[in-house]
């Protein structure tokens, strides 16, 4: 019941911050397929609820993961390696700690 609670907010605050296209890689020349990466990844970060005190907050610096280089390519290149989950979790972890401090 606790793990499905932690889905269902998590699931609820990607969709009421970031849109029903959160899970895709942003590419002005076509709709992508979803990310399985990003997924994760998101899935995780909007698991806290701190992420619900600062949506606009949480949208920059998600737009500003697009547009970095060692972020995409843990998307999109050898995802499974530890290398790219350690990336990517990282990142989602230096998120949290911005949005906590500006408490």
């Amino acid at each position: 019941e606790n793990l499905r609670s932690i889905f269902i907010t998590s699931m609820n605050n990607v969709y009421n911050i970031l849109g029903k296209d959160s899970f895709r890689i942003p590419d002005k020349r076509k709709k992508r397929p979803v990310n399985m990466a990003l997924f994760e990844s998101l899935s995780y970060l909007m698991s806290f609820k701190i992420v619900k005190k600062y949506p606009n907050e949480v949208t920059k610096k998600i737009n500003l993961l697009f547009q970095d280089e060692e972020f995409l390519n843990s998307l999109t290149n050898r995802i499974d390696s530890s290398k790219s989950v350690n990336i990517r979790f990282t990142k989602m972890k230096n998120i949290l700690k911005d949005l906590n401090s500006a408490k």
